[in-house]
């Protein structure tokens, strides 16, 4: 005896295409070290911005092997939050601070 089952194409698609987002944001979590590209896509910016602005910082945790860039990728993201955190107290107690 053969069972006719009927299936939502439509939400499977949606429930595959959820799971292979979830799966590489596993993968994007567990890599340990980045390069300067993947540090430029993680912060949307710019590779020059990044050297002026982040790579050479005392405290971020990179370190150039030849020509290339390793990045701690855990300790820069709470290095990165940390950063935007306190950028975002200073933006906001620079408009408070103004006059009309």
């Amino acid at each position: 005896m053969i069972k006719n089952i009927e299936l939502d194409e439509e939400r499977l698609e949606g429930i595959y295409r959820e799971e292979v987002r979830a799966h590489l944001h596993r993968i994007e979590q567990e890599r340990v070290y980045w390069t300067l590209k993947d540090l430029c896509q993680q912060v949307q910016l710019s590779e020059p911005y990044v050297r002026a602005h982040i790579l050479y910082e005392p405290d971020f945790p990179a370190w150039q092997e030849g020509d290339h860039w390793r990045i701690h990728a855990e300790e820069a993201r709470e290095y990165l939050k940390k950063r935007g955190m306190e950028l975002c107290k200073k933006r906001k107690s620079i408009r408070t601070n103004r006059t009309p």
